[in-house]
This record gives C-alpha cells, sequence and structure tokens, in this order.
C-alpha cells in the first residue's frame, strides 16, 4: 500500500475550518500495540502469547496552525472544551486519488500549546480521542 501522502488536509474541529501548515500532519489511527512472547514447553516445541496493550488504543492527531489572533482563540476554546471536540480530516491521496477522511470523536488537546510570535509563527497541536475506524 505505501505510504498515504496528503500534503494539504483540510481540517476541521467542531465544524469550523481551521488553516493547517502544510507537510506537517501526522494520524495514529488508536488500533493499540500489540505484544508478542515466545513460550517454551521444552525440547523443539515453541509457541507464542499474543496481547493486546488497551491502553494504546486512542487516536492522536498532530499539526500545527498559524500563530494568529484568530487560531490563537481557537485553540484555547478547544482546550476548554476538553474532550467535547470532534477533528475532522479530510484530503485526497497524492499518489492514488483516492479521498481519505479521518474523524476523531472525543478529541482533547494533551499538549500546552506554545504560540510562536514570530514571523510565519505557528502553534503545534496534539490531539488525542476515540479510535479511528
Amino acid at each position: 500500500m505505501g505510504n498515504i501522502i496528503i500534503s494539504d488536509p483540510q481540517v476541521t474541529v467542531n465544524d469550523d475550518l481551521w488553516l493547517v501548515k502544510a507537510n506537517n500532519f501526522t494520524v495514529i489511527k488508536g488500533e493499540g500495540e500489540n505484544s508478542v512472547t515466545g513460550l517454551s514447553s521444552g525440547g523443539a516445541q515453541n509457541a507464542i502469547s499474543i496481547s493486546q496493550n488497551t491502553e494504546t488504543k486512542f487516536s492522536q492527531i498532530k499539526f500545527e496552525v498559524p500563530s494568529d489572533t484568530t487560531h490563537i482563540t481557537k485553540v484555547g476554546i478547544a482546550k476548554q472544551r476538553f474532550n467535547a471536540n470532534t477533528v475532522q480530516v479530510s484530503g485526497r491521496d497524492r499518489k492514488t486519488g483516492e479521498q481519505i477522511v479521518f474523524v476523531m470523536s472525543n478529541a482533547v488537546i494533551t499538549n500546552n500549546p506554545e504560540i510562536n510570535l514570530v514571523q510565519d509563527g505557528s502553534i503545534s497541536i496534539e490531539w488525542a480521542g476515540d479510535p479511528i475506524p
């Protein structure tokens, strides 16, 4: 399958369009991590034990927005809403042309966003929420 490349995703938070810096976007769908342990019963007989870590079954979305007054306000409002946010990301894979949509519900900003007040400054935002189907 290869990497999905969306250099210009459209991001809405609670149905409000946010501007996102290009080529600065990651998604973890929240399918969880699996652990594999080798087992032995002696001799040449071996088996494996597989378990899933439910602590890692949450999605994550990370991106940067401009550090303008509009986005400073939007980030502050979303942070105050705690986990009452919905983040939707859509775009078209540049290689295949396929439409990609990710929707994260119960989304909360997990980091303490740093506002870079410089020319072309940005605010890095890290979200966590329900697993993305």
